[in-house]
């Protein structure tokens, strides 16, 4: 038996109850029995009832066979038991025993510490040492995780004080450093600390990162647990080593909150980017969570064929095995193919190139300082400071660069010009992008393009809020189709709008306004009309209609997708 399951069999032997009635035996001519206050004065005393004898209970567990009558055989000779109970107490071997049950209950009740830990007085405060030491090396990991900096630099070995400034060692390094300067007790331990035990290795850091991941894993993981029904969501992407990365979440409601979440559980690196091999990573890191997908009631993922295919896509794979998770394309996803198959048009397309290019173009330190005067110089008003990009993947993001490019239009012209007069190949490049957009068809379309997505940019981040469901997903899309629709049939004085503005700009910068040169023959619809109705008729209007027309299709999927819900 252990020492714990010995003293807790000493605590569980119970005396008899106060009122028993012990038996009497004849002795020397006199009735003799055991006498109950012998228990107050000899504590070890166990009293058999079965055998009407006293047994010493320190000496059964720990006397190692010595005092045999008080504990083999029980003592019951009651005419001498004061002398042999006192006897017995002053033995070498009871008092041994005594003494171990008393440092046993001692150190189970934490009075005292273990005999290794009395020998090693220094265990307890290196383990202290230790610990303050970690600590903030922990929170300044967790810091940089915040911040999306790097943990470590170019030389990252050595002591934390290095006498050598012009070595970069990373960003943790230099946070531990400056918090020594404030902090004497953690500048002690540092220099004072093993040359073993710096806990500033990579694997202990990486060791750290997988702690911390682990920590928030599992808070996601029990708060979801408690909503019991949730959707799953993921997507693909590569990073920056061209690594396959499988982004995972989950979606669910908030009992506590009195919400709707959707938190983030972690990156999977997918080998297999077939149907079968991304379901099969979803299903076991899912499992590995300790994730029922009995409990899953939904699917969201972009809609191509790996994902959404209906024969062998990850999401009936999944709803082979799960037939309540419903797969639900990812209606933000949606209005941007919607949105992108609209503009289909090639005075879009054109202008769409031409921004990019542009774009481009500036991205250089010196042509980016020129653009930079030129704001300060044209635009005072504006705020912003550098032309954006055109998204290649979320085209209803393109509203910001529309946007933007409206706003500093003045400072790229005059920005090319100043660059046409440089004496190098640039010029040449500048030249045709100052001709490109000084051009009536650009401007026109650049506006036409800004108004459109001014209407559909705040129902994609709507689209994309955590707390909206496929109802209010299918009002609010039925509230943008109204508006196209009003714009269809009154489509020439909203039209108008647009074309006056153009007009006045392109009056300022002296462009002329005309249609586009036709390379063939011309189109029937557009060669003898006024330039206005041109415009109109050939840009504006197939616009409006392909939008309202294609939001008209992405609705009748979603009410699709409540009735199966239903």
């Amino acid at each position: 038996m252990t020492d714990e399951e010995k003293i807790a069999a000493l605590n569980c032997l119970d005396q008899p109850e106060a009122s028993y009635d012990y038996p009497t035996t004849f002795m020397n001519e006199r009735n003799r029995k055991f006498q109950p206050k012998w228990f107050q004065t000899f504590p070890w005393i166990y009293y058999s009832k079965c055998s009407d004898s006293v047994f010493c209970k320190f000496c059964f567990f720990y006397g190692n066979g010595n005092g045999s009558k008080f504990v083999l055989n029980g003592f019951r000779n009651w005419r001498k038991s004061i002398e042999n109970f006192e006897t017995h107490q002053s033995a070498g071997f009871h008092i041994k025993a005594a003494t171990i049950i008393a440092t046993r209950n001692s150190i189970l009740d934490g009075k005292f510490k273990p005999i290794n830990e009395v020998i090693d007085k220094e265990l307890d405060v290196q383990k202290q040492n230790n610990q303050q030491l970690l600590q903030p090396i922990i929170e300044a990991i967790i810091v940089c995780g915040r911040q999306n900096l790097s943990l470590r630099g170019k030389h990252d070995s050595g002591p934390l004080f290095s006498t050598d400034d012009n070595v970069n060692d990373g960003n943790l390094r230099s946070l531990l450093r400056w918090r020594a300067q404030s902090d004497s007790k953690f500048m002690e331990l540092v220099k004072n600390a093993p040359k073993n035990a710096t806990y500033l290795s990579p694997t202990i850091q990486n060791e750290v990162i997988s702690i911390i991941e682990r920590i928030i894993i599992d808070r996601r993981v029990h708060k979801l647990k408690k909503s019991t029904f949730f959707s799953i969501f993921a997507d693909e992407t590569s990073d920056r080593a061209n690594i396959e990365q499988l982004a995972i979440g989950v979606r669910y409601y908030d009992l506590k909150e009195n919400s709707v979440n959707e938190d983030f559980l972690k990156f999977v690196q997918i080998t297999d980017q077939t149907a079968l091999g991304i379901s099969s990573e979803i299903l076991t890191n899912f499992e590995e969570l300790g994730i029922n997908l009995k409990n899953c009631v939904g699917q969201g993922y972009d809609g191509a064929a790996v994902m959404s295919g209906q024969k062998s896509g990850v999401a009936k794979r999944i709803r082979d095995k799960y037939p309540s998770a419903i797969y639900v394309h990812c209606m933000s996803h949606s209005l941007n193919l919607v949105l992108t198959n609209s503009c289909n048009i090639a005075l879009l397309k054109n202008c769409n190139d031409t921004i990019k290019q542009i774009f481009n173009f500036f991205n250089s330190p010196k042509r980016q300082h020129t653009l930079s005067e030129s704001i300060e110089e044209k635009c005072l008003e504006s705020t912003k400071k550098k032309l954006k990009n055109v998204c290649p993947t979320r085209f209803i993001e393109r509203h910001q660069t529309t946007a933007t490019f409206l706003e500093l239009f003045d400072a790229v012209v005059y920005a090319l010009q100043e660059i046409i007069d440089w004496n190098d190949c640039t010029s040449h490049t500048a030249i045709g992008f100052f001709d490109s957009i000084l051009s009536f068809p650009f401007l026109i379309s650049l506006h036409t393009l800004d108004f459109a997505l001014s209407y559909t940019v705040g129902l994609s981040r709507y689209l994309q809020t955590s707390s909206i469901d496929l109802t209010q997903a299918i009002s609010s899309s039925a509230d943008i189709i109204d508006n196209f629709k009003e714009m269809e049939s009154d489509s020439t004085n909203e039209f108008n709008k647009i074309y006056t503005i153009a007009k006045g700009i392109a009056e300022k910068h002296q462009i002329e306004i005309k249609k586009p040169r036709f390379s063939g023959r011309p189109r029937a619809n557009g060669a003898n009309t006024d330039t206005e109705i041109y415009y109109h008729n050939l840009l504006f209007k197939p616009l409006i209609s392909a939008f309202a027309m294609g939001v008209g299709t992405l609705i009748e999927t979603m009410l699709e997708q409540v009735v199966e819900i239903e």
